[in-house]
């Protein structure tokens, strides 16, 4: 089974914070092989190849509810309503971590705890 994973989305109003996210994670997901995602919820294509360049993949949203004709939806939505199904999505993993575009990973390691409370299916 692959390891663990890492799911965000963000849109271009958000990248500068999510360019903060995957660059405080990317020493440890390098040292630790943690594949990451993120959802692209408008990205420009230059904004989705900055997080190529930084072994982010980047997936069109999934829509596990077919949510997308209710009205008064909004793109940001997918990245909310996906979370619980992100084993179904993205399947293979021991630990699934959502963490929000505007996330920082102060220390280098600090996603440890979050995976072993992941694997330990605590969250």
């Amino acid at each position: 089974m692959p390891g663990p994973i890492i799911v965000t989305a963000t849109d271009r109003a958000l990248f500068w914070l999510a360019k903060g996210l995957v660059l405080s994670t990317l020493a440890q997901r390098r040292r630790d092989g943690i594949r990451m995602v993120c959802f692209d919820l408008g990205l420009d294509p230059t904004q989705a190849g900055w997080f190529a360049g930084q072994e982010v993949e980047v997936l069109p949203p999934p829509d596990p509810l077919d949510a997308t004709h209710l009205e008064g939806f909004k793109p940001y939505m997918l990245g909310q309503l996906c979370r619980p199904y992100l084993p179904d999505l993205l399947p293979g993993h021991d630990a699934y971590v959502w963490l929000d575009a505007d996330t920082w990973v102060a220390q280098e390691g600090g996603l440890g705890g979050l995976l072993h409370v992941a694997r330990a299916g605590l969250a």
